[in-house]
């Protein structure tokens, strides 16, 4: 698959200054293999990684896709983590024209997904954006997010919003080695097992 798209834009691997990923959080299978994939391409030749969170490439994806039709400079973006939690962070626009966080990603029950916990307040809601599969419980979230009425429920990350984070950091020389290419879960016992008794 990587020989294919490589072929399909006419590059070689040895034309790679460094590679980007979603690191997440996200599925669990396909982080880690996006990790793995990223690992073996990154050590074998030679370059830099640079870790691009899931939730601030679906904010960045807003900005690109929503920006003519919306009015906003917040956007809270929202996966959803089964097992009734949700994947979510704050993010603003910031210089360049990218979304920057504000706040820690969480992962919390829906109950818990408010922009007033980043000190925001709701006479902002009107310049704000909720995008994500986290928005489809959106009646099940903090006052202030049920009451939000600019939502795009039905997006994913999206490759292009990873490149564009990405290249910001490329330019600006903040690029990890290889060892950082890792996979972040917010969700810590994913594969505790309980112990037999």
């Amino acid at each position: 698959m990587v020989d294919e798209l490589m072929s399909e834009a006419a590059i070689t691997r040895g034309q790679l200054n460094a590679i980007a990923f979603g690191r997440g959080p996200g599925a669990f299978t396909g982080l880690r293999i996006a990790a793995s994939a990223v690992q073996g391409l990154a050590f074998a030749l030679d370059v830099p990684v640079i870790p691009i969170s899931s939730l601030q490439a679906l904010a960045q994806r807003a900005d690109r896709e929503f920006g003519d039709e919306f009015t906003f400079d917040s956007a809270i973006a929202a996966i959803d983590a089964r097992m009734g939690e949700i994947y979510w962070g704050v993010f603003g626009l910031g210089d360049q024209g990218l979304m920057v966080p504000v706040g820690e990603e969480q992962l919390t029950a829906p109950i818990n997904v408010s922009l007033n916990k980043n000190n925001q307040k709701e006479s902002d809601l009107n310049s704000v954006i909720g995008i994500g599969t986290g928005w489809q419980y959106q009646n099940q979230m903090g006052a202030d997010c049920i009451a939000l009425k600019q939502v795009k429920a039905e997006c994913f990350t999206h490759a292009l919003d990873v490149l564009n984070l990405s290249w910001s950091r490329y330019r600006s020389g903040d690029m990890e080695s290889v060892e950082k290419a890792l996979p972040v879960y917010l969700r810590n016992n994913v594969a505790h097992k309980p112990s037999k008794t």
